[in-house]
């Protein structure tokens, strides 16, 4: 529930009205220009919220609406961020001297007298701990206003969005619009069907909200990102706390996840062509038998051990990112309602209060419903994949002129990207129908079904020739030299992984000339190409100008279902890289090659083609963590899989005595099976252990956590400080070098643009 302002913390009201508002605009309101009733009620909504308002027209005749742009003073903004428990970042500097001026101070002026005695500084430098008062957050109070820096603009964002979504019945500063910023994306440029006014005079009742891009801003973001290509090609030197400002933190941890990932990709990339060179080159592995495959199992077991590391890596620069940017000081917010959940209305057991719930027996129902649709399809997948593989060892020719192999690779390529995308549209049609409350429960259970059905689908195929196909042997041959299983595994999965990645470069590289296209379209049915509904001479002409574009040349971006399609495709990808890099060590640089590619795409996307994505209020990425988690497990077991039954590499280890004439007998096959046992509980003890080791919290947070929570309490609070005393004899000592970081300017976005 809402906290309410106490009335000796709230600001007075004759101050408040008096004082000089800094006002952004960052919010807008679009509204079919049939519905001046309806437009009416939104402004007396937002403007009773504390918003300052201002209405135009954009577009003409039975296209034209009226855009109603939102912006809040700050010290409205102040008002609510302490009555709804909004975190705010506190001033280093000034943060110091309150601390100082506490009595005992909070001052870090003193090392231990022992010579053998760990000072402050050795401390830091060893830990590599954050600043003494740098990236500090607290519930913002409007009695200590001073000591908190302006919120940035993702910030920002949030709180008004909460302002706009909080009842307009909570009294004080807790108040807000009451609007359901999630149903209001039904206004578009240029429906099939203009508004119409129905009998009554007044038209329909839907409006559109919009975050409005900062055409400077986004401009000099461009330029410093996406116009240099030298950091394109360094994917550890995207600008990550600019893109957090401006796209918000949902797009920073999506943006450092998949740069974290490409980094480590050109890693195992360069040593895979260096052991390929390896295994091609220098004897006695460019040889034949089972030493000529050691540089392929050694890769394979290289990369198992760096994609655990670096899952590890990512989760520690992930907490980083969240000391940084407070983003764990949000975490406490009351889920939003889908507009497309269907309640009923239900007396709540935990309250007593009637509320618009679903019954969980009801939903369960749906779920076994959807879950075995899923299963059937896959079944029936299964099936497709039989006979694609027995059709290719079929001696007539299906289609004259094709190979039944060739035939039977390009079916599989189209099966895998076909069924993807219909499961893909499948997936959402069943969560949709499983009616869940809130979108962070419908965008989990959504990525569960669009991920394990992507998934099978994808690497069925390459399981099948991998470990279903030599069965087709007798026992005693498994699979003969003769037939080459490494090679024919192999060339699938340059075909298919090929597939996979033009078909997204394809959908990624079409999707924003289709968008442009439909643009330019929609302008030219709409007869506006060179006014988009503005008049000459009005005021904030280039403003209004530039609200107008985002409106009209932009579309939404869905900031539920948009990212999921994102992690879906480097979820595929690194199956790739996890699963089967024993048989194409390429799998990495190819990864590297595409997530490159896919930062650039996507920052275009979402800079030049898309409206600005609404924030939300996200501390890390989610149940994609626990998804690549149980991938790289998995990982363990195939590559090991594939080292000792298909590359073999067995040999190695058995003894001679094991092989007869060429023939591998029963006890050979029993020595290969305790082999890949012991290496698959091998590798996946070590992944567990690296994930001990380097545990997600890294001392350094923990730290400053802790600091935190003292500063809150002691410093905010009125928690007294003579509770902290020296255990032992104490000498003086000057930190005034570790206090701060100085001046910090990289949540500045035009600061790049300056400096270039």
């Amino acid at each position: 529930m809402s906290k309410v302002a106490p009335a000796g913390d709230m600001l007075d009201e004759a101050e408040r009205l008096t004082a000089a508002p800094s006002v952004h605009y960052d919010y807008a309101i679009v509204v079919p220009k049939v519905s001046p009733a309806y437009l009416k009620e939104l402004k007396e909504r937002v403007e009773h919220a504390g918003f300052v308002t201002e209405e135009f027209d954009a577009l003409s005749g039975q296209y034209e609406v009226s855009v109603l742009k939102l912006g809040a003073p700050q010290q409205r903004l102040m008002e609510f961020a302490f009555a709804q428990g909004v975190p705010g970042r506190l001033d280093p500097a000034k943060l110091q001297a309150a601390a100082a001026a506490l009595d005992p101070p909070l001052a870090f002026n003193e090392r231990p007298a022992d010579e053998h005695g760990w000072s402050l500084g050795s401390l830091t430098e060893k830990l590599a701990l954050f600043p003494l008062f740098d990236y500090i957050y607290a519930v913002v109070r409007p009695a200590k206003i001073d000591m908190f820096t302006a919120f940035v603009d993702t910030t920002r964002h949030k709180v008004i969005l909460r302002m706009l979504c909080a009842s307009s019945k909570l009294p004080g500063a807790a108040r807000g619009a009451g609007l359901d910023a999630r149903a209001m994306d039904r206004v578009e440029p240029a429906p099939l069907l203009p508004y119409k006014a129905d009998k009554s005079g007044d038209g329909p009742r839907i409006s559109t909200l919009i975050l409005l891009h900062d055409h400077d801003k986004r401009d000099a973001l461009h330029k410093e990102w996406l116009g240099n290509y030298k950091i394109i090609l360094k994917p550890w030197e995207q600008p990550i706390n600019h893109i957090r400002v401006y796209l918000g933190e949902q797009m920073g941890f999506y943006f450092l996840f998949v740069s974290t990932w490409a980094t480590s990709y050109l890693i195992n990339g360069i040593i895979g062509l260096v052991l390929y060179a390896l295994m091609k080159l220098v004897p006695p592995f460019n040889g034949h038998g089972a030493i000529h495959q050691v540089p392929n199992a050694l890769h394979a077991g290289l990369v198992i051990i760096m994609c655990s590391i670096t899952l590890q890596k990512f989760k520690r620069q992930q907490e980083v990112c969240n000391k940084r940017w407070g983003a764990n000081q949000w975490a406490d917010a009351k889920p939003r309602v889908r507009p497309a959940f269907e309640g009923l209305p239900m007396t709540s057991v935990v309250h007593g209060k009637v509320e618009l719930d679903f019954p969980d027996w009801w939903r369960r129902g749906r779920q076994t419903v959807a879950w075995s649709i899923i299963v059937v399809l896959l079944w029936a997948d299964l099936g497709v994949v039989a006979y694609v593989n027995v059709l290719k060892h079929q001696k007539d020719e299906q289609i004259k002129g094709l190979a039944n192999n060739h035939l039977s690779i390009l079916i599989a390529m189209c099966q895998v990207q076909g069924v993807n995308a219909l499961g893909s549209i499948l997936a959402r049609i069943l969560t949709k129908y499983e009616n869940w409350k809130t979108d962070e429960e419908y965008a989990h259970h959504l990525t569960m079904k669009d991920v394990i059905f992507q998934l099978i689908n994808t690497f069925l195929p390459q399981f099948w020739v991998a470990f279903i196909e030599p069965m087709r042997y007798d026992d005693d041959k498994m699979c003969p030299p003769t037939n080459n299983c490494k090679g024919e595994l192999s060339f699938q999965i340059a075909i298919l992984f090929a597939g996979q990645a033009g078909y997204s470069l394809a959908k990624q590289a079409v999707l924003p000339v289709v968008l442009r296209f439909l643009s330019q379209r929609r302008i030219q049915r709409l007869g506006c190409e060179d006014n988009l509904g503005g008049t000459e001479g009005e005021p904030d002409a280039d403003w209004r100008t530039e609200a107008r574009k985002d409106f009209v040349e932009l579309t939404e971006y869905d900031n539920i279902e948009g990212p999921i399609e994102d992690y879906v495709e480097l979820t595929l990808q690194f199956g790739y890289v996890t699963m089967f890099t024993a048989v194409y060590p390429f799998a990495p640089l190819i990864s590297f090659a595409f997530n490159t590619l896919q930062i650039w795409m996507d920052g275009h996307k979402l800079l030049k083609l898309h409206r600005r994505p609404l924030p939300l209020e996200v501390r890390n990425i989610g149940i994609w963590e626990d998804i690549f988690q149980i991938l790289s497990k998995i990982g363990c077991v195939t590559n090991v899989a594939l080292c000792f039954f298909v590359v073999d590499i067995s040999p190695i280890f058995l003894n001679p005595r094991y092989e007869e004439d060429g023939r591998r007998d029963y006890q050979a096959v029993k020595m290969k099976l305790g082999l890949f046992i012991a290496f698959s509980v091998g590798f996946l003890l070590l992944t567990t252990v690296i994930e001990q080791l380097f545990t997600p919290v890294s001392t350094a947070v923990r730290v400053q956590r802790a600091r935190q929570t003292i500063y809150q309490q002691c410093v905010l609070g009125d928690r007294e400080t003579s509770a902290f005393v020296n255990e032992a004899d104490a000498a003086p000592d000057d930190n005034s070098d570790l206090a701060s970081g100085g001046h910090d300017d990289s949540f500045d976005i035009m600061a790049a643009l300056r400096g270039g």
